[in-house]
C-alpha cells in the first residue's frame, strides 16, 4: 500500500514512518520544505516541496497514494509565534493540498487536528457532536481547517477523515520538541528545581505511540462509520497531580508551586473510536514520565540552552527602526552630494570658460540614473533652491521670479530629471520582473526534474521488484518476449535441421543452438551460452548435433518405457500411481532436490479408498 505522509520533521511523523514501514507499506514523504535541511526516518521516496508549490498535483499523480496523512496541527513547519501570519499560511497550504488530492480522489485522506478547538471548562468529556468553540488564533485556524476538510468531503465525495488528538505528548529528543505540559514540567524541575502547576487545570494525556497505533487501526480498516473521531486516553489528570508524579520520578528534592489561573477542563471523549475499533491505550503514564526524565538527563546538553536570548537595547532599537534609516539614507546622501555641486556651480558662474556648463543638470541626472524618479525630483528641488540662492547674489528675489529664463531652466531641469528617473524606474521594474520570472521558471524546471527523477527511480524499483520476483508474471513475460525476439532468426536455421551459430557474437542471442525433433516437428531447443570464439567451429557444431541426437533417443526411449509400464505403474482405470511407483518417484525428486536440480512439495490427501478415483480427477 502506498502511504503519503505530509509534514515537517518531528517525532510524530517519524513514528508514523517507522510504524508503516514495519507493517510492510511503501512510504512517500512530502516535507513542505524545499531546502532539504530536515531529518527524517528513511522512506521509499521523499519530495522536498513547499505546500504552496504548483507541482503538488504532479506529486499526487506520481505517488497515487492509498493513504494520505496530513499532520496538520502537529506540523513543525508552522511556527505559531506570529499567529496572524501563520493562520493565513496554514489555511492556504491546506487548500492547496486538498485541491491536489481532489484531482486523483484515491484512498483515504486523514487530517490531524487537536483538542485546541475547544477551550474553557467542560464538566463532561467532549464528544464529536459538540461543536468546537475557541477564541485563540491557533484553535480558530484549526476549526476553519476542519470545516474546509468537511466541505471537500461532502462536495467532492472524498473519503476524508478528521482525527482530533487530545493533549498529545512524547519523549522530546531536543529542545524544539518540547510542546506538551509534561515535557515543560520535566525541564522546569531539572533547570529551576521547582515545578509550577495550575490547580484548576485538568486534561487527558495521549502518548504519541498510542496515537500512532490508533491512526494505523483506522488506516487498515476498510470502512468507517464517521468522518470525525476523537483520539484520547483514559488518563485524566490535573497539573498538580502530574507535577507530583514528575517529582516522584525525579527524586531530586524539587518543589511544587501551585498557582490558580482560571478553571480549564477540556477532555475529549474517545468512546466513538473505542466502540467502533475496540482499541485502548497501552502505555502507562508513570513509565513514560520516567523515560522522559532519563532521556533529558542523559542528553542535558540538548536542553540546557533552551532559554530565550535577550537582545541588547540597541539591537532592539535597530530592528524596530531599521526601515526609517533605510528610507533616510538616500536623502542624506543626496543632500551631501548637493554641497560640492553647489560650490562647483558658484565657481563656474564667474569663469569665462565654463559659464555655459550646468553642474545642477549633471547633479540631477546622476541621481535620476542611480536612484530613479523620486530622488531625481528631490535633487531637482535642491538644485532649484541653489540656483535661486545664487541668483539673489546680484538681483532681488522679485527680479529672479519675474525672469522667464528662470522658469525655462526649472522646466528643463524637472522634465529631464523626471523622464530619466521614470525610465530608470521602468528598467529596474522590468529587470526585477524578469528576474522573478526567471527564478520562478528555474524553480519549476528544477521541481519537474526532481519529480521526473523520482518517477524514474520508482519505476525502476517497481520493475526490478516485479521482474526479479521468482515465478512472477513479469519474469515469465521477460523470458518469453526475449525468446520471441530471437526465435525468427534462430528458427529458420533449426527448421532446416542445421545448427545455429551466432557469428556476430550478439549478446541477446545464444552462441550455438540446435533442436530435438519428433516426427519432423521441433519439440525442444538446446541453446549454448558462454562459448569462446575458438570453440565456435564446424567440429563443435557437429558435436552438438551428435549430442542432440543422443538426447533425442534417450527422451524417446524414456517415453516408450513409461508408456509400456503404465499398466504396471497405475491403478486400473485411473491415473493414480501404485505405492511402489509413487515411492520411486518421490525418491527421484528427493535426489534431484538434494543436487539443487528441482523443487517439489509433497501434499497429503486424506480420502477413503472408494473416493480415490474421484479425488484423482479433481
Amino acid at each position: 500500500m502506498n502511504v503519503l505522509l505530509i509534514g515537517g520533521s518531528g517525532s510524530l511523523i517519524n513514528s508514523l514512518i517507522v510504524k508503516f514501514k514495519k507493517e510492510g507499506h511503501r512510504i512517500f514523504l512530502l516535507t513542505g520544505d524545499r531546502y532539504k535541511k530536515q531529518k527524517y526516518e528513511p522512506v521509499f521516496e521523499r519530495y522536498n516541496f513547499a505546500y504552496s508549490s504548483e507541482n503538488l498535483q504532479e506529486i499526487m499523480e506520481s505517488v497515487r497514494p492509498d493513504i494520505t496523512i496530513y499532520t496538520g496541527a502537529f506540523d513543525p513547519n508552522y511556527r505559531w509565534m506570529s499567529e496572524e501570519r501563520e493562520t493565513v499560511r496554514f489555511t492556504s497550504d491546506l487548500m492547496n493540498v486538498l485541491v491536489a488530492y481532489s484531482t486523483i480522489r484515491m484512498g483515504k485522506f486523514i487530517f490531524l487536528s487537536s483538542h485546541e478547538v475547544y477551550e474553557g471548562y467542560h464538566e463532561n468529556a467532549l464528544t464529536e457532536d459538540i461543536p468546537p468553540e475557541t477564541t485563540g488564533y491557533r484553535g480558530t485556524t484549526l476549526i476553519q481547517a476542519e470545516e474546509i476538510c468537511n466541505n471537500y468531503r461532502k462536495n467532492w465525495k472524498l473519503d476524508l477523515l478528521i482525527l482530533r488528538l487530545d493533549h498529545l505528548f512524547c519523549i522530546p529528543e531536543s529542545a524544539p520538541e518540547i510542546h506538551s505540559v509534561c515535557a515543560w514540567m520535566c525541564l522546569e524541575s531539572m533547570r529551576d528545581g521547582c515545578i509550577s502547576a495550575d490547580s484548576n487545570h485538568e486534561f487527558a494525556m495521549l502518548y504519541e505511540q498510542d496515537a500512532v497505533e490508533f491512526i494505523f487501526q483506522i488506516v487498515k480498516s476498510r470502512e468507517h462509520k464517521f468522518y470525525l473521531y476523537h483520539l484520547s486516553s483514559d488518563c485524566v489528570i490535573s497539573e498538580v497531580e502530574l507535577a507530583g508524579r514528575i517529582q516522584k520520578c525525579l527524586n531530586n528534592g524539587s518543589s511544587i508551586v501551585t498557582v490558580s489561573k482560571y478553571d480549564k477542563r477540556c477532555i475529549l471523549s474517545g468512546k466513538r473510536f473505542q466502540e467502533e475499533f475496540g482499541m485502548h491505550t497501552i502505555f502507562e503514564l508513570d513509565e513514560i514520565i520516567c523515560q522522559t526524565i532519563d532521556y533529558m538527563r542523559k542528553h542535558e546538553e540538548q536542553f540546557e540552552k533552551y532559554q530565550e536570548s535577550r537582545d541588547s537595547w540597541w539591537k532592539i532599537l535597530w530592528k524596530k527602526w531599521k526601515w526609517v534609516f533605510q528610507v533616510i539614507v538616500p536623502f542624506v546622501e543626496n543632500l551631501l552630494c548637493f554641497i560640492p555641486f553647489f560650490m562647483l556651480n558658484n565657481r563656474m558662474t564667474d569663469s569665462a570658460y565654463f559659464t555655459n556648463l550646468d553642474p545642477y543638470l549633471l547633479y540631477v541626472l546622476v541621481f535620476a540614473i542611480i536612484y530613479g524618479q523620486q530622488q531625481a525630483t528631490f535633487s531637482a528641488v535642491c538644485a532649484v533652491a541653489g540656483y535661486l540662492f545664487r541668483q539673489m547674489y546680484q538681483r532681488t528675489g522679485f527680479e529672479v521670479v519675474l525672469d522667464y529664463n528662470t522658469y525655462v531652466w526649472i522646466a528643463q531641469l524637472f522634465i529631464l530629471g523626471l523622464i530619466v528617473g521614470y525610465m530608470r524606474d521602468q528598467i529596474r521594474m522590468i529587470r526585477r520582473e524578469s528576474l522573478e520570472m526567471e527564478e520562478h521558471l528555474t524553480g519549476q524546471i528544477a521541481d519537474l526534474q526532481e519529480i521526473n527523477a523520482t518517477n524514474v527511480r520508482i519505476k525502476a524499483a517497481m520493475e526490478q521488484q516485479l521482474i526479479g520476483h521468482q515465478d512472477s508474471i513479469g519474469k515469465i513475460y521477460q523470458i518469453t518476449s526475449r525468446l520471441e525476439q530471437q526465435m525468427p532468426d534462430i528458427y529458420q536455421e533449426l527448421a532446416e535441421r542445421r545448427v545455429y551459430i551466432n557469428k556476430a557474437m550478439a549478446e541477446e542471442y545464444p552462441l550455438m543452438a540446435t533442436a530435438i525433433y519428433e516426427e519432423e516437428e521441433i519439440r525442444l531447443i538446446i541453446m549454448v551460452w558462454g562459448l569462446s570464439w575458438e570453440h565456435m567451429t564446424l567440429g563443435e557444431a557437429n558435436f552438438l548435433t551428435v549430442v542432440s541426437y543422443l538426447i533425442q533417443n534417450a527422451v524417446l526411449r524414456a517415453q516408450r518405457y513409461i508408456k509400456a509400464l503404465e499398466e504396471a505403474r497405475y491403478r486400473e482405470g485411473s491415473e493414480i500411481l501404485e505405492p511402489e511407483a509413487f515411492e520411486s518417484l518421490v525418491r527421484a525428486y528427493e535426489h534431484a532436490q538434494g543436487r539443487n536440480l528441482t523443487q517439489y512439495t509433497l501434499l497429503c490427501v486424506s480420502e477413503q479408498p472408494e473416493r480415490y478415483k474421484k479425488s484423482a480427477v479433481i
